[in-house]
């Protein structure tokens, strides 16, 4: 559904610098101001707007908690609005943006964005076939806003990791089980939950492990006496 709204015919004899959006539960009598929420492609520009008033003049500060904002963006400031530019935007970039007002009188703080989106998965695992001995990857591709965190798991146990059983991260989402020099027992089923704040996905896959030819065998064979009593 898509939703917008035309230029006011007045403006009321003062000039319009900027608008809100509220909504509300269609059983409550209560409106709240929605929060602004900007999604960006990794790798693409951005620029946030946010227009003010004050006299004197305030001075303005933007801040982001994890990062320098002098040094990774572009901030333009006039009399009337402020504005940040970030070029190509990573995945570090996302988070809460807080723009800051002040004068000899007051300081006023208002938060522009702040994104969050639940774990998401590009690519799953996949069942696995091998021979005893041989190596193999359980490779999957997560996303979300922050980055997750993964829980890896076996047979429902957490798994045990070691010089046999790693996970490389390869990429900003991608990552690799790797299961060296495999035994029968690795058979199983093996899965990994991704958290963040917004919310968790999980997926999972099952290893089967083959008994390898080159492996002897143990020979079976019936009980018998070799003499009578």
């Amino acid at each position: 559904m898509l939703v917008s709204w035309g230029k006011p015919a007045s403006d009321g004899g003062s000039p319009v610098i900027g608008y809100h959006i509220e909504c509300k539960d269609q059983s409550s009598i209560l409106w709240t101001k929605m929060r602004k929420t900007l999604i960006v492609k990794d790798g693409s520009s951005f620029t946030l707007k946010v227009p003010f008033r004050g006299k004197p003049i305030p001075n303005v500060t933007w801040a982001k908690p994890d990062i320098d904002l002098r040094v990774r963006a572009v901030i333009d400031t006039t009399d009337t609005f402020t504005s940040i530019t970030l070029e190509k935007a990573t995945r570090s970039d996302s988070g809460k943006y807080t723009v800051t007002l002040s004068t000899r009188l007051t300081v006023v703080q208002h938060p522009v964005t702040e994104e969050t989106m639940r774990p998401m998965f590009k690519r799953l695992l996949a069942n696995t076939e091998c021979t005893e001995g041989e190596s193999v990857r359980f490779e999957l591709k997560v996303s979300g806003v922050p980055s997750p965190t993964l829980k890896w798991e076996k047979d429902g146990y957490p798994l045990q990791f070691g010089p046999k059983v790693v996970v490389i991260k390869e990429d900003v989402d991608y990552h690799v089980l790797h299961i060296r020099e495999t035994l029968l027992e690795d058979s199983g089923v093996y899965k990994v939950t991704a958290t963040n704040s917004a919310g968790s996905a999980t997926c999972q896959a099952t290893l089967k492990v083959d008994l390898g030819s080159s492996r002897p065998t143990r020979q079976c064979a019936e009980p018998f006496f070799l003499n009578d009593l």
